[in-house]
């Protein structure tokens, strides 16, 4: 019979996935308690999570929700980085750590339930994040009205020295 705690964790994690539609898994073996809480809270401020939970109650609730398998990458301590729209955030995070001190090991890259190569992960931490596309998006928008805006206050200019140079001209006459 199924212990009760580890049927409340199953219910949690599926929660989780369910939820979450980007989910990054990695080996955090190797890394200090410091480091394992500077990168949670730098995760949760990308909008991401992290959770350690046990490969198996990771394999039943994946397969409850008949989600892809990955049997293969759940050996081994596993942290389950988890996000629910922006693959960007948690990627620059990660990317970091393993820039910076070699760890933790990438795993498996997920998104909408596919399973993408490692090789990704590193184009996805390299893309802007939503934050630098808006700022991308909004400076396309308002450079046409700038252009817009810097001839039209040319041809007022023009126009108000060519007023200018008729008044003097009548004067002058």
């Amino acid at each position: 019979m199924p212990n009760p705690a580890k049927i409340e964790e199953v219910k949690k994690l599926k929660k989780l996935l369910s939820e979450n539609k980007v989910q990054y898994f990695a080996d955090h073996t190797g890394l200090d308690v410091a480091q394992v809480s500077d990168m949670r809270r730098k995760l949760a401020e990308s909008g991401a999570v992290m959770r350690v939970a046990k490969n198996r109650l990771v394999k039943i609730a994946r397969n409850e929700l008949e989600l892809v398998p990955i049997d293969d990458v759940l050996t081994g301590p596993t942290s389950l980085i988890l996000s629910e729209s922006d693959p960007v955030g948690p990627a620059k995070v990660l990317k970091s750590f393993i820039d910076d001190v070699k760890m933790p090991q990438m795993k498996a890259v997920i998104i909408d339930d596919q399973i993408l190569s490692l090789s990704r992960f590193d184009e996805i931490a390299a893309m802007p994040n939503m934050d630098q596309l808006r700022a991308m998006f909004v400076g396309g928008l308002a450079a046409p009205i700038s252009g817009l805006v810097f001839a039209m206050s040319g041809l007022m200019r023009g126009f108000v020295v060519a007023l200018s140079a008729i008044g003097e001209k009548k004067q002058s006459s």
